[in-house]
């Protein structure tokens, strides 16, 4: 299962594979509140990465080894997150969700950047 997730209170983006496995957390304050961003989360196999606007932010090490298949809900939601185990309630992104897009394979940061730079006129940025 993974996330991609803002965080409203320390203004950064978080990207997990799996709840047992180690987040790449972008620094605090990194992406402001009411600012269109391009936010990609990418699993390689060892590494969660993310990209803002494109461009390289940070990663995490994965040392866990590959995701096998788990019992349980693990249907796709875009801008909800279902914990039973969180209090059990869902939260629901609180904003806008403009593009998303999901890849049965990691893409590059040549490929990112290409995905940036072809959309975000559309946005603004």
């Amino acid at each position: 299962q993974y996330a991609l997730s803002y965080s409203w209170l320390n203004q950064n983006v978080n990207f997990a594979v799996q709840s047992n496995r180690a987040a790449a957390i972008t620094p605090s304050n990194s992406v402001l509140r009411n600012t269109i961003y391009n936010a990609v989360g990418v699993f390689t196999g060892t590494r969660n990465q993310i990209y803002i606007n494109g461009s390289f932010i940070t990663e995490s090490v994965n040392t866990n080894g590959p995701i096998y298949p788990t019992t349980g809900d693990r249907s796709a939601r875009i801008g909800a997150w279902n914990s039973p185990s969180y209090l059990g309630f869902t939260r629901f992104f609180n904003g806008n969700i403009y593009q998303t897009s999901i890849y049965n394979r990691a893409l590059s940061a040549i490929e990112i950047r290409q995905n940036f730079n072809a959309t975000k006129s559309r946005f603004g940025l």
